[in-house]
């Protein structure tokens, strides 16, 4: 499927665009962009436009981004009904993901001719992806994760799908320690990464250690709200950010006051960063308590 839509604009200008723009998904605001020629159909006619397009570091980025787009919108989610890749390309067809009318055709003649020299032509094999067998997608970070100007399309409304995240060792709330938990709500899109964190987490340190850094203080996630002196949603509204141990990591505090700062907790940001998550305190030395799944 990713090979197929690699091919189906031939006059889309790579020489413009290639910045491993594979599959030439368009920019939501903020990207890092290459702008490039490409055809678009207008009522009911072909015309040249110049677009603006999504760039990548590597191909892994490029295709990984491109299955986020179709596993996490629901207007793309008949495609994995499909039992063959040409009819998932059918389906897409149906989607309104192309402008063009005759898209699906295209991608079926495409697809065609192609499907023999998969497995044989080095053109190819660096893309293949084969049908109904998991996809290991080698990105770093593994998830292309939206900015924090994309967060109302990428995840929905504010506190919407929000589903239960669930930790493998006792916090306490940084607030009242005396109120112990072993989950938290948080988006359903950001659970099994929050999870692996977390089980990274006590795996690498052991919860002993984990008592004695205070990474089982637990600042909250989950809080529908404006940011502090904005008019903006924080990354918490989605549920997509956690803070930890916010009295020794508060605000304002750069990184020679805050304790996440230290060098015994390079493993743990490490974990966080593996996840696609970022530190807002190693980005730009302030609210070290805070990562969140979304980019700045």
């Amino acid at each position: 499927m990713v090979v197929t839509r690699d091919r189906y604009d031939p006059k889309l200008d790579r020489r413009d665009l290639w910045s491993y723009g594979l599959v030439g998904l368009e920019v939501l605001k903020d990207n890092e962009i290459k702008v490039a020629w490409t055809n678009e159909e207008v009522n009911g006619k072909m015309i040249r436009v110049q677009q603006k397009f999504r760039a990548y570091n590597n191909l892994d980025e490029s295709c990984g981004d491109y299955l986020d787009l179709l596993i996490n919108n629901d207007r793309y989610s008949k495609l994995f009904q499909a039992k063959t890749v040409e009819e998932a390309i059918k389906i897409q067809g149906t989607t309104g993901y192309a402008t063009a009318s005759d898209y699906a055709k295209t991608l079926l003649k495409i697809h065609t001719k192609y499907s023999k020299l998969i497995g044989k032509s080095d053109y190819l094999e660096p893309i293949v992806v084969k049908v109904n067998e998991p996809v290991k997608v080698n990105v770093q970070p593994k998830r292309a994760w939206p900015r924090q100007s994309e967060c109302m399309r990428f995840y929905g409304e504010p506190g919407s799908n929000q589903v239960k995240c669930n930790v493998p060792f006792t916090m306490v709330l940084a607030w009242d320690t005396r109120s112990k938990l072993t989950s938290y709500t948080c988006h359903r899109l950001v659970k099994d990464p929050m999870e692996r964190i977390w089980n990274r987490t006590l795996e690498h340190y052991g919860y002993d250690k984990i008592v004695q850094l205070r990474l089982h203080y637990f600042g909250g996630c989950l809080n529908v709200r404006k940011m502090r002196g904005g008019s903006a949603w924080s990354m918490h509204s989605w549920g997509i950010a956690v803070d930890i141990d916010p009295d020794r990591n508060a605000l304002r505090m750069n990184k020679k006051q805050a304790t996440m700062s230290k060098p015994e907790y390079d493993k743990f940001w490490e974990i966080v960063y593996d996840e696609g998550a970022i530190s807002l305190g190693r980005e730009r030395d302030f609210d070290w308590m805070h990562f969140q799944f979304a980019r700045l």
